[in-house]
């Protein structure tokens, strides 16, 4: 707990200093195993002929009295488009149309209440506030993907430290997100393990002469590596690395496709896949 304070209050700072100001609350992104996610619907008769704001209101109630169990919390809602009366076009803003009742499409992304509790009495503890809980896959995409990669259907996976990121775009709604509990941080371990180094030079071997495109490496290849303190430096061989390396990527992307496959998803996806994340940056990703 007193690293994770140490640590947002330093990005807290660090962003004050930038922008000369003071930080009272945030918008947190947010990548967890925990993440259950719903195509919902909710349906409202529009009480004086034309939809306001407190129709959308009680439509997105009504999916929620639906969907969203009482022990979770939502932490963000997509909408995917409105159906009016028993107009068969979805259209995406019905507000001061005429109506009788409105039928709206949500994707939900939801969270244990006691994982959120905890986590805005963490903030709390640094003197800051949480505005609204984004799934960060989404974050990504705003910035990863184009509207006409939306359009026509495309996966967007976030390869993290300790999570990879799903979310799938079709006709430019989302229609999907997941997070696997697996990232680079796994690859690291499985190094550390294998070479009976730390965590830290384990990172740096990895950083230095990794790489998951496994045939592009001479199996012959060794090459000595000194760690830090150790009198002998340690002999290593290159493609038992990317093998190492190589195994823990097939293993995450596996369960991606797993995941696709179980929601029958594969079949959406036109465009095909943009990788990011910090995860992503390891040599050989392209090829492999």
């Amino acid at each position: 707990r007193e690293r994770l304070q140490s640590a947002i209050k330093q990005a807290i700072q660090e962003a004050e200093d930038t922008a000369n100001c003071r930080v009272h609350s945030v918008w947190l992104t947010l990548s967890t195993p925990e993440l259950s996610s719903k195509n919902s619907v909710g349906q409202v008769a529009v009480e004086d002929g034309t939809v306001t704001a407190k129709d959308m209101v009680q439509a997105l109630s009504d999916a929620k009295s639906k969907d969203l169990p009482a022990d979770y919390y939502l932490m963000h809602c997509c909408q995917q488009g409105i159906y009016v009366d028993e107009q068969d076009t979805i259209v995406d803003d019905a507000m001061e149309m005429l109506a009788k009742d409105i039928t709206v499409m949500y994707h939900m992304m939801m969270m244990p209440v006691v994982s959120r509790q905890n986590i805005q009495k963490l903030l709390q503890s640094c003197d800051v506030g949480v505005d609204h809980v984004v799934f960060d896959a989404i974050t990504s995409a705003e910035y990863s993907l184009i509207n006409e990669e939306r359009q026509q259907g495309i996966c967007l996976i976030d390869i993290g430290a300790s999570t990879t990121s799903i979310c799938v775009y079709k006709e430019n709604k989302l229609i999907f997100t997941h997070c696997v509990p697996s990232g680079s941080h796994a690859v690291t371990m499985d190094i550390s393990a294998d070479f009976g180094i730390s965590m830290i030079e384990a990172e740096k071997l990895k950083k230095l002469y990794g790489t998951v495109d496994v045939p592009s490496i001479d199996p012959s290849v060794f090459f000595l590596y000194k760690t830090q303190g150790a009198v002998d430096a340690l002999n290593v061989h290159t493609y038992s690395l990317a093998q190492i390396i190589e195994a823990r990527y097939v293993q995450i992307f596996t369960e991606v496709a797993r995941q696709l496959h179980k929601a029958d998803l594969l079949h959406y996806i036109d465009r095909g896949f943009v990788i990011t994340g910090d995860g992503s940056a390891i040599k050989g990703m392209v090829p492999f």
